[in-house]
């Protein structure tokens, strides 16, 4: 999943969700953020911590990277 905030990129693989975990806080050009996994969907979301969307995209990695070479790539810690 890709995320562009004020000309800034993150990706967040979804190998990040380790241990059957289903949300992660992060933060990101400012903003502090949660991402959420939907597995029965194959989807996530990022939402800001007032509940607000925030637009991300879903890409393949090399697609993503294609578009935003200078991306962040989120880890877990």
């Amino acid at each position: 999943m890709g995320l562009e905030i004020d000309g800034r990129f993150k990706a967040y693989p979804f190998k990040e969700f380790k241990n059957g975990a289903h949300s992660f806080d992060d933060e990101f050009s400012g903003k502090k953020c949660v991402v959420k996994l939907d597995e029965k969907n194959r989807t996530a979301q990022i939402v800001e911590t007032d509940g607000a969307e925030i637009p991300s995209t879903m890409a393949f990695w090399f697609a993503w990277y294609a578009f935003h070479p200078a991306t962040d790539i989120y880890e877990a810690q």
